[in-house]
C-alpha cells in the first residue's frame, strides 16, 4: 500500500499517521489516494453497514443514504486518532466538513460520532433544529461544546457544516459557508463517566451517537455527502470555497474540444475580446460547426455570464445570434431557437432601423445596432456523440420510486434534464436514473443518483420513496 508520496507503507490509511496527508475524503478513511498522473484507490474491507443505509465510492464525491431505524455505518477502531482524541493532532488541530440533508423535521439526530465516552467528537442535530458539537480529550482533560443558536437547520434542504478545532483550544463551527458567532461555547475539564462502559473505543462512526451512561442511540434518516476529513483547522476562505463546490455536469467538458466550454448539452466558444463584425463572426463559428450563442433560458444565459466573469479580456460588445429585419420586428434566433426567453432593450441604433444585430453590453443586456460594428462573439452547438438517439423512460407510474442498492455516483443538479445528462456523460455504465427536487431555493442541490442496473433485471430494487423520479435508459 502506498501513502500520498508513492512509498510503500502499511500505515499510510491509518489515522494515528494523519501527518502524511494534509486531508482524507470518506472514500480515503477505506483507501489509500494515490497522488500522480494517474490516481486509483486501495480498497479496504474494513468498515460495515447496518440497517438500510447505502455508500457510494464515486471519486471525487461520496454518497451515504442513512435512513430508518438501526441504521449507521461503522469505518472501524483507530486508535491514537487525531479525529478522536485531539491530544494527537500534533499542535496543528482538526477539521471535519461534509454536505448534509435531514429527511425528517425536529428529531434529534446523530451525524458523527468518533469515539464515545471520555474521548471523541460527536456532531447531533437537536430537536429544536440546532446543532450541538463536543470534543472531548481523556489525554488533555479538556471537554469543548459548542451549540448553535437560532441557525435553523431545517429538513429537506442540503446543509454545508464544517468544526474545526486548533491547537489553542478554539473551536468553530459553520453552516453553509459562514462561521457561527451566534453560539454557546464552553471548555469545562473532562469529568470521567461513572459507568465503567462509558470509555474511549477508538471507533468512527456516522449516522449515530452513544450517548453516556445508556445504550440509547439516535438512528437518523438523512443523505451526507462529501464526508471530508482535515489534519489541521481550515480557514474561513477554505470553508467558504467547500460550501460553495457544487458537482455535476458542469465538471465534465466530454464532447465538447479543442477551447469549447461543455453546459447540458451544448458546447460554447467564447471569443470575448476578438473584434469581428456580425457577419464575420457567424461564417467563423459556422466554420467551427456551430453558430453564434443563442440563449434560450436564464439558466443558459446565467452559464454564460459567470464563464464571462472568469474571462479576463472581455469586450464591451459581444455578439450573439439575434437578428432582425427591422426594429419594429420581432427578432429571431440565427440557429432557430425559440423566441421565449429575452433580454433585449429597447434602446437601440437611432440611425440604422433596419437590419440591426444584437450584441451583449457589459451590463448584461442585448442591444440591437448595425451587424457592421466590430465586437467580441460567442458560438453555441451540441455535444458531439453524445445524444444520438439518447432516450429515457421516465413513466408516471415511477413518481415517488427509487431503484436503491445500485448506485454508482449521487450529485446535485440544477434540475433533472441535468441528471439525464450526467447519466450519458458517465457512459454505458448508467443504465438509469433517480431523480429528487430539492426544497432548497437553491437551483444546485437537487438530487441526482446514477445507477449500474435497471427496474427490469432488478424488480425488487425499486421502492417507494417519496418524491423521487425513477427513470431508465432504452437505448
Amino acid at each position: 500500500m502506498r501513502n500520498a508520496g508513492g512509498n510503500d507503507s502499511p500505515h499510510s490509511a491509518q489515522f494515528g499517521h494523519e501527518s502524511r496527508e494534509s486531508r482524507r475524503t470518506l472514500e480515503e478513511i477505506n483507501a489509500v489516494h494515490v497522488n500522480g498522473q494517474n490516481d486509483d484507490f486501495v480498497i479496504m474491507e474494513n468498515y460495515y453497514y447496518a440497517g438500510n443505509a447505502e455508500i457510494t465510492w464515486s471519486p471525487p464525491q461520496i454518497g451515504l443514504n442513512v435512513y430508518g431505524q438501526d441504521t449507521w455505518i461503522d469505518f472501524g477502531v483507530r486508535y491514537n486518532s487525531c479525529y478522536v482524541d485531539v491530544k494527537y493532532c500534533n499542535q496543528t488541530g482538526f477539521s471535519v466538513t461534509f454536505w448534509i440533508a435531514f429527511q425528517e423535521a425536529s428529531t434529534t439526530q446523530g451525524l458523527i460520532e468518533f469515539g464515545n465516552g471520555d474521548c471523541g467528537l460527536s456532531i447531533t442535530r437537536t430537536t429544536e433544529n440546532e446543532i450541538n458539537a463536543t470534543i472531548k480529550s481523556m489525554e488533555l482533560n479538556s471537554t469543548w461544546s459548542l451549540h448553535s443558536v437560532n441557525a435553523s437547520v431545517r429538513h429537506g434542504i442540503w446543509h454545508h457544516l464544517a468544526l474545526t478545532w486548533n491547537a489553542s483550544g478554539e473551536v468553530y463551527l459553520f453552516i453553509n459557508g459562514t462561521r457561527l458567532n451566534n453560539v454557546i461555547q464552553r471548555t469545562t475539564p473532562n469529568v470521567s463517566c461513572s459507568d465503567t462502559n462509558c470509555k474511549c473505543d477508538w471507533s468512527m462512526k456516522v449516522g449515530t451517537v452513544t450517548f453516556c451512561n445508556s445504550s440509547a442511540r439516535t438512528y437518523p434518516s438523512l443523505l451526507l455527502a462529501r464526508l471530508v476529513l482535515w489534519n489541521y483547522s481550515i480557514n474561513d476562505e477554505t470553508v467558504l470555497g467547500l460550501s460553495q463546490d457544487v458537482q455535476g455536469v458542469f465538471l465534465s467538458n466530454r464532447g465538447c474540444y479543442g477551447g469549447w466550454i461543455a453546459n447540458l448539452q451544448f458546447c460554447y466558444f467564447i471569443a470575448s475580446n476578438w473584434k469581428k463584425t456580425w457577419h464575420e463572426a457567424r461564417e467563423i463559428c459556422v466554420k467551427r460547426r456551430g453558430n453564434l450563442v443563442s440563449i434560450g433560458s436564464l439558466e443558459e444565459d446565467d452559464f454564460l455570464e459567470e464563464v464571462l466573469k472568469k474571462t479576463k479580456e472581455v469586450s464591451s460588445c459581444i455578439y450573439i445570434g439575434l437578428q432582425t429585419g427591422h426594429v419594429n420586428l420581432t427578432p429571431s434566433w440565427e440557429d432557430k431557437n425559440v423566441w421565449k426567453f429575452s433580454k433585449l432593450s429597447t434602446r437601440y441604433d437611432q440611425e440604422n432601423s433596419t437590419d440591426l444585430c444584437a450584441y451583449r453590453y457589459s451590463d448584461g443586456l442585448w442591444y440591437l445596432s448595425n451587424c457592421s460594428e466590430k465586437c467580441g462573439f460567442m458560438c453555441k452547438k451540441y455535444r458531439g456523440g453524445l445524444f444520438k438517439n439518447a432516450e429515457f423512460h421516465c413513466r408516471e407510474r415511477r413518481y415517488n420510486r427509487q431503484l436503491v442498492g445500485h448506485r454508482l455516483s449521487i450529485r446535485w443538479v440544477q434540475n433533472e434534464l441535468n441528471c439525464a445528462i450526467d447519466c450519458l456523460l458517465y457512459g454505458a455504465t448508467c443504465a438509469s436514473y433517480n431523480y429528487k427536487q430539492s426544497d432548497s431555493s437553491s437551483k444546485k442541490q437537487n438530487i441526482c443518483e446514477l445507477n449500474n442496473e435497471n427496474q427490469h433485471k432488478n424488480p425488487t430494487s425499486l421502492i417507494y420513496s417519496s418524491g423521487f423520479q425513477y427513470c431508465e435508459r432504452v437505448s
